[in-house]
């Protein structure tokens, strides 16, 4: 029979199975991302349709091609926002990171005796300003870190700090994995 661990904290669910461990994290709902997305894909495509493909053509492929590349990037954001799912599972020995939209997306797989140190994030140790542009649309990043073999992993873009260190407890306490 599942255990659903309550959460104070707020935006996930996390289930104990009894022999595997399923937290599941929602993306953030970014308002400004939702309609600059919409905004960008319904300029693009009546610009695109309104327009003589001769006109288009004039124009020059190259930055048609760089439209095109912000769209499907657009369209990939905005899936994502709105109906994509990040579920962390501890089952045999292992950490699997699944960040899906339908079932579709990266599914990474960890092996726990590789994985050392896992923490929340604190911007005491790692600064607040962040290089990587896929965070801010919600694509990467997060507030649970751990290191693998020479490489540091982050997942839970969508939590906040507390919630990270209260979803770590649960993880540390849960038996499934020991920490180092």
């Amino acid at each position: 029979m599942p255990t659903i661990i309550e959460n104070p904290k707020g935006k996930s669910e996390i289930i104990d199975y009894g022999n595997r461990l399923v937290i599941s994290i929602l993306p953030k709902r970014n308002v400004f991302i939702i309609i600059i997305s919409l905004f960008w894909i319904f300029l693009f495509n009546v610009f695109r349709f309104t327009f003589d493909p001769y006109l288009l053509h004039a124009i020059g492929t190259w930055p048609i091609k760089i439209f095109y590349l912000v769209e499907i990037f657009l369209i990939i954001v905005l899936s994502w926002t709105l109906w994509g799912k990040e579920v962390l599972t501890i089952e045999n020995n292992f950490l699997k990171i699944e960040k899906t939209v339908f079932g579709f997306g990266p599914k990474r797989e960890y092996n726990l005796s590789k994985v050392i140190n896992l923490r929340p994030y604190s911007s005491m140790y790692y600064g607040v300003i962040s290089v990587n542009p896929f965070k801010f649309w919600g694509l990467s990043g997060g507030k649970i870190i751990f290191d693998y073999d020479t490489k540091t992993i982050t997942c839970g873009n969508a939590i906040d700090t507390p919630e990270a260190g209260f979803i770590v407890n649960i993880i540390l306490g849960s038996g499934y994995y020991k920490g180092i």
